[in-house]
């Protein structure tokens, strides 16, 4: 039985099998030496989780939502049939679509009408006039700033806590520092956050917060703002905020539309050299509609330097642009390049976008382990566009992580897109460029990016442009349209597809210019994969190697070499190693010979500019096949593969001169 089974429910001697993209298999174990699959049910979506009420059985169902199917010739049926094999049917039910969202954005309050103002004057961990009296006597509508004669935006002044700050409770606060030297030291801590914001419409600017054995600053409100821009204010960092060497995290945040702009985490003050949280900046499963980052360079974050993730988003709708992850403030070097991740969307991260469709919107995430990593099965549906992944910030250099990512153990997720900027520039990775992996994973897409080159279409290659590995279904690398295919260039292989699990992949419209290697390479077993009109740049290796796996459809590509024989390389069994067709007539526009029982033979036309398809004819129950063109072939090389009724596509004959 093929599929990715995600749960089981059992029903007597019937058990229900969630098995994703293909469905729900019905399997009945009465005979427990000899099981017998009964029923398969073709769900809308990816069938992730089942229940058993009576005749209902309830899906959980991924993009479809819930949905609800009930076997036919229950009293309660309504709706259309599924397309079911066995004895008995199941029938969806039908009726109004409603979108379900557990969460409701909260209602806004109005600031109140009074206003209150606090100056901090000295130092002191409390007593009048320190941050902590301010604290803990807060009134809604407090702006809290600092004295500069004590705070020197030139000489900060420390304060050193002896206990932790007074979570904030109340509403519209202002804790404004950008035009003073505030340093914010947590070393004598044994526990505790810098600053722990409950509230909402709460701006915290200007702030050095370091040494907490917790996090630096934690926001659980909504409407609330951490940092600013750099550009305002006298202060060191302007309104931005320095959040570096805590236990945790630098920055977390929870709740709806925060904004998080203009911070340094990880780094020192200069923005240079690292001063490592455990992670930078994090979004948390109760963020919802997060902006980390902006268009304005001044309020971009620089999250660099962390000893584990740079910026992790477990959010909802969490909007990320405009940021520098894992370089120096520059841009161009990097800070810590044993951080684990920059960037990750795990656990329930969702609807994320990375990046943009313009040069402002455009992350540089570079200089760490790993790139850009999706990850866990629940997470859904993120995208990253636009962004500069392994370079530096001019786009020219490389500044590689060691890989630039992918999407791991999850599905419906984007690399790219087909929208005008929505690629990204994925360069100088020491290992793989970007990638696909994890069993029980489907439906995740890698579109239109520029993979070993730099913005000015040199060549600056990853060690693979793209790794597809461990069980990855349904996975798409480029498309029908200009726009959806991927530039991917230079690497030991440019395209790796590894392992047995991995079924139904999806590899077009990609141009390929590898002039020493392999170009697409399935190995391990990986099968029932599909590569179709990409292009193939000259090349004195093979376009298309195939080990192991079967059921590998190669089709209507256009290739450029002076040896096509040696274009497709079949070994140890790769698509069953299938005989190119023998051709026993060519003249004029007809070619003629034989090949396997109903085989498809393509085809192609032979020149050094070029090797195109011409098209293709069926061959019948003896292998017999009659191809014609459009025009007369006479005096041109022509060269043919076929694809059996099992679809394993042979390599390419001899050439063959056409009289």
């Amino acid at each position: 039985m093929s599929g990715s089974p995600m749960g089981i429910t059992i029903d007597g001697t019937t058990a229900y099998i969630s098995a994703l993209g293909n469905g729900i298999f019905i399997v009945d174990f009465s005979d427990i030496d000899n099981p017998v699959l009964t029923e398969t049910i073709h769900t809308l979506g990816d069938a992730n989780a089942c229940y058993l009420d009576g005749d209902r059985l309830i899906v959980a169902d991924s993009i479809a939502g819930m949905t609800i199917y009930e076997r036919v010739g229950s009293a309660s049926k309504t709706g259309a049939d599924t397309a079911g094999t066995g004895g008995y049917s199941l029938t969806l039910i039908t009726g109004e679509n409603r979108q379900t969202t557990p969460y409701s954005p909260p209602e806004e309050m109005a600031a109140p009408n009074t206003a209150h103002e606090y100056v901090v004057t000295n130092s002191a961990d409390s007593g009048d006039g320190s941050l902590r009296n301010a604290l803990e006597h807060l009134q809604q509508n407090t702006a809290i700033t600092f004295d500069p004669t004590v705070f020197s935006p030139k000489n900060p002044a420390t304060i050193t806590l002896e206990s932790a700050l007074p979570e904030i409770e109340a509403d519209y606060l202002t804790l404004d520092a950008s035009n003073a030297g505030v340093i914010l030291d947590g070393d004598l801590l044994s526990e505790g956050n810098g600053l722990t914001v409950r509230a909402s419409h709460c701006t915290v600017m200007g702030l050095q917060i370091v040494n907490f054995p917790g996090n630096g600053i934690q926001s659980d409100g909504n409407w609330n703002q951490i940092g600013g821009s750099r550009a305002i204010g006298a202060g060191p960092l302007g309104q931005g905020n320095l959040a570096s060497g805590n236990g945790i995290c630098g920055i977390v945040t929870g709740g709806w539309y925060t904004k998080v702009l203009g911070n340094l985490s990880g780094t020192d003050i200069t923005g240079t050299q690292a001063y490592p949280n455990y992670d930078g900046i994090f979004v948390t499963d109760w963020g919802f509609y997060v902006t980390i980052g902006s268009t304005n360079p001044d309020e971009r974050n620089i999250t660099s330097g962390n000893n584990s993730i740079n910026m992790d988003s477990w959010g909802d709708h969490t909007r990320i642009i405009g940021n520098i992850i894992g370089l120096d403030i520059t841009g161009t070097k990097a800070v810590k390049y044993d951080s684990e991740s920059n960037l990750t969307l795990e656990d329930t991260a969702k609807n994320t976008i990375v990046g943009g469709t313009t040069l402002e919107e455009r992350n540089i995430i570079s200089g760490a382990q790993s790139g850009v990593t999706f990850s866990d099965t629940t997470s859904y549906q993120n995208s990253v566009i636009g962004n500069y992944i392994g370079t530096d910030i001019t786009g020219t250099k490389a500044v590689g992580n060691r890989s630039g990512g992918g999407i791991w153990a999850c599905s419906h997720h984007r690399i790219g897109g087909t929208t005008e900027g929505e690629g990204n520039l994925i360069s100088g990775n020491e290992n793989g460029g970007t990638g696909l992996s994890g069993y029980g994973c489907s439906d995740n897409f890698i579109l239109g990016n520029r993979i070993g080159v730099d913005i000015n279409g040199n060549p600056l290659p990853n060690g693979t442009g793209i790794d597809v590995n461990t069980g990855q279904r349904h996975g798409t690398i480029g498309g029908y349209t200009e726009a959806e295919g991927n530039l991917v260039v230079g690497g030991s292989i440019s395209m790796r597809i590894t392992g047995r699990g991995i079924k139904g992949c999806f590899f077009a419209g990609n141009t390929v210019i590898n002039s020493g290697n392999l170009m697409i390479y399935l190995e391990d077993g990986a099968s029932d994969c599909f590569i179709q009109n990409n292009t193939f740049g000259p090349n004195n290796g093979n376009a298309v190697r195939v080990d192991y796996g079967t059921g590998n459809i190669i089709r209507s590509n256009t290739f450029i070499s002076d040896k096509p024989w040696e274009l497709i390389l079949l070994l140890e069994g790769g698509n069953t190693e299938l005989s190119a067709p023998v051709v026993s007539s060519a003249a004029g526009t007809s070619i003629s010979g034989t090949t396997c029982a109903f085989g498809r033979v393509e085809v192609y036309l032979y020149a050094k500019s070029g090797i195109v398809s011409l098209g293709f004819a069926q061959a019948d129950g003896n292998g017999v096949f009659d191809f014609t063109s459009k025009e007369s072939l006479s005096g041109k090389q022509v060269i043919l593969m076929v694809t059996d009724t099992l679809n394993n596509t042979s390599a390419f004959s001899q050439l063959c001169a056409v009289s």
